[in-house]
């Protein structure tokens, strides 16, 4: 979380650790995610304009994360929520992983539904994680 400061990233601030819990401070995003945007508010789905604000933003982020070499591995409507003045942050980096160089992952991790079929069967990379948002693209599309 440290390495991943952009402003479509959840902002990581501290962490306290007891006995029993590990606790993160992260930014204060009180808009609810983008699931229940879909599912509650836009049943029809959103408009092309509304989606692709969304998604590029979005896009631009997991663009950051990959540049410094970082997949997601967990990408879906439920960890893009939206701060106090309706921008889109990225959160739940706790499938993210290191990608260094030619390594390819054998463990399997993601939610079902978003998950790539290189990542279901071994050897994939961060195509996983574009996999995974043309998934939420097209959930955004058509609601």
């Amino acid at each position: 979380m440290n390495k991943v400061d952009h402003p479509h990233i959840a902002k990581y601030y501290e962490t306290y650790d007891e006995a029993n819990y590990l606790y993160m401070v992260m930014e204060f995003c009180p808009g609810g995610d983008l699931y229940d945007k879909l599912f509650i508010d836009y049943l029809d789905g959103m408009s092309e304009k509304q989606a692709s604000e969304i998604i590029y933003k979005i896009i631009k982020a997991l663009l950051h994360c990959h540049d410094q070499n970082i997949m997601h591995r967990d990408l879906k409507p439920e960890n893009i929520v939206f701060a106090e003045n309706g921008e889109p942050k990225l959160i739940d980096f706790g499938f993210a992983k290191l990608h260094k160089g030619n390594d390819d992952w054998l463990e399997t991790c993601g939610s079902p539904h978003y998950i790539s079929p290189e990542a279901l069967y071994g050897r994939y990379g961060k195509e996983t994680d574009v996999w995974s948002m043309g998934v939420v693209i097209y959930q955004v599309l058509t609601g």
